[in-house]
């Protein structure tokens, strides 16, 4: 066997047992999560997850370092909210005037159905309510002088 080739296979044996030992997916995922739900207070635009900016990366780092600490996801997000706020979060609570910008849309959605329904039934016509065409009727006066008229 040649040695590049042996080389080859022990470096690819050994790449996957070296990144085993570096992933630390117990403390990733929820770090993750987390940044996805927090906002970045540096222009509170948008999730940390998704800005990269030095207070974004301040958070990223305190995440982890509170996750490694020992603290649940639920614990550092609270850490977080009584640190800036519940702007902090990237969505607020179902409750107070949050609660209402979950249920106004569909409120909203709701009445608009049932406005159009009314309108409908009120306004729809069905054959049998309309009155049969009549032919209009004409003063003789009027009826004799266009006659006159297209006579001549």
């Amino acid at each position: 066997m040649r040695p590049g080739y042996l080389i080859l296979s022990l470096w690819l044996t050994i790449l996957p047992a070296a990144g085993a030992a570096f992933d630390d997916t117990a403390l990733e995922q929820p770090a993750r999560a987390l940044e996805a739900q927090l906002i970045s207070p540096c222009c509170w635009s948008q999730p940390v997850s998704m800005h990269y900016s030095p207070a974004a990366g301040r958070m990223r780092v305190e995440i982890r370092r509170l996750l490694s600490e020992g603290m649940t996801p639920e614990q550092v997000r609270e850490a977080f909210v009584a640190q800036y706020g519940e702007r902090i979060l990237a969505a607020p609570p179902v409750r107070g005037f949050f609660g209402l910008s979950y249920w106004l849309p569909i409120l909203a959605l709701l009445a608009g159905a049932g406005v159009v329904t009314v309108y409908y039934r009120t306004h729809r016509h069905s054959p049998r309510e309309t009155p049969p065409a009549q032919p209009a009727r004409i003063d003789p006066g009027w009826a004799r002088r266009l006659e006159a008229e297209l006579e001549e």
